[in-house]
């Protein structure tokens, strides 16, 4: 009774949710004024990016609908934004990369240098992602610079945090850490959990580098609780398996599995598979730290073959990464030549005219 109980209280949540998010997109759709909808529906994308992927889709789909409707290139770079940020979430690099360029674009045309700024971090970390470190710095450096000059402190906490990640990837954990506590600051003095979270968490993970492990998972814990307040489900278990990390490196084995266990939920359920690859290398250390060999070399394997599929999918992103980018130098390098033809080509007719009238006067 008590099940049957249940199963109708889900069914009826389910539906609820799924009329609701419905309900608000009709709203949303319905609104006269072009730029209040497209605004309505990028914030609302962009808010379920981490707690509701599937929804968050839906409400993309709708902003870019709407912004082609409108035919204005601020609302269209906001749409092709938002449509980078999901493609990047699912790591379709080039889709991202493809979209963060249209937006990047059209900002440009139009001198927008706040979204120009929002563009290049975006832009980062594609680049960061798939190994392009010089160009994951180069467009870092250029937002920060852009949000320096804005004075947009949100996007500055952001450029932080990015520029972080890529040192401590490149193994500067010490200029890591200095570039996330000031972060740290800024996102406290804007009460932005989100970004708090963040900060937290990617100290704890550079201070585990470290070897730092209490101090580290104090950071991780501080992470992990605001991302459970703001209800972030999908970097959850990002913060499940780095704490995972430091009580397995602490002997903590049966807190250790716990977190294991729900990270794992975390990533099957939304399909996140990067971290599945962390999780299946952390339990293979969880059962070698026990003397499970047998389980630690099944894990070990798995992790093997689900990175090994990862890198293949990414070597090739990467490589029409590379057609595009070498594509896009190739036109530019037409277009040098043919601009070089046609001066020339007006020199000498210039020249001709010249030359007829002094031979003419002659």
């Amino acid at each position: 009774m008590y099940f049957k109980l249940f199963i109708l209280f889900f069914i009826s949540c389910f539906i609820g949710n799924a009329q609701s998010a419905d309900s608000l997109l009709f709203q949303l759709n319905s609104i006269e004024n072009d730029t209040e909808s497209v605004n309505q529906l990028y914030n609302q994308g962009f808010s379920l990016r981490n707690s509701d992927p599937d929804n968050a889709w839906i409400f993309a789909d709708a902003c870019y609908k709407k912004a082609i409707k409108s035919n204005n290139q601020k609302h269209l770079a906001k749409a092709y934004n938002l449509l980078g940020i999901l493609n990047y979430k699912k790591t379709h690099y080039l889709k991202a990369l493809q979209y963060q360029k249209k937006a990047l674009t059209l900002n440009q045309n139009i001198h927008n240098e706040a979204g120009c700024a929002i563009n290049l971090s975006n832009l980062g970390n594609i680049y960061s992602d798939i190994n392009y470190f010089k160009l994951a710095e180069s467009s870092y450096l250029k937002a920060l610079q852009l949000n320096n000059k804005l004075g947009n402190t949100k996007e500055i906490t952001r450029c932080l945090i990015n520029i972080a990640a890529l040192k401590h990837t490149q193994k500067q954990d010490d200029a890591a850490v200095l570039n996330l506590k000031q972060a740290l600051i800024y996102a406290n003095e804007l009460s932005d959990y989100e970004l708090i979270a963040t900060c937290n968490n990617n100290i704890g993970i550079a201070l585990t580098s470290q070897n730092q492990l209490d101090t580290a998972l104090a950071y991780l814990q501080e992470g992990l609780k605001m991302r459970v307040l703001i209800d972030d489900e999908v970097d959850l278990a990002n913060s499940y398996l780095n704490i995972a990390d430091v009580l397995t490196k602490q002997k903590k084995y049966d807190e250790a599995i716990n977190y294991i266990s729900l990270a794992e939920n975390s990533c099957i359920k939304y399909e996140i598979y990067d971290e599945l690859v962390n999780l299946y290398s952390i339990k293979s250390e969880w059962f070698e730290a026990q003397g499970k060999f047998d389980s630690a070399i099944i894990y070990l394997k798995k992790h093997q073959k689900l990175k090994d599929s990862l890198i293949t999918i990414e070597t090739e992103n990467t490589e029409l990464i590379s057609n595009e980018e070498s594509f896009s130098n190739t036109e530019k390098e037409k277009t040098n030549y043919k601009i070089i033809a046609l001066v020339a080509l007006i020199s000498l007719i210039l020249g001709s005219i010249i030359s007829y009238f002094i031979f003419r006067k002659k």
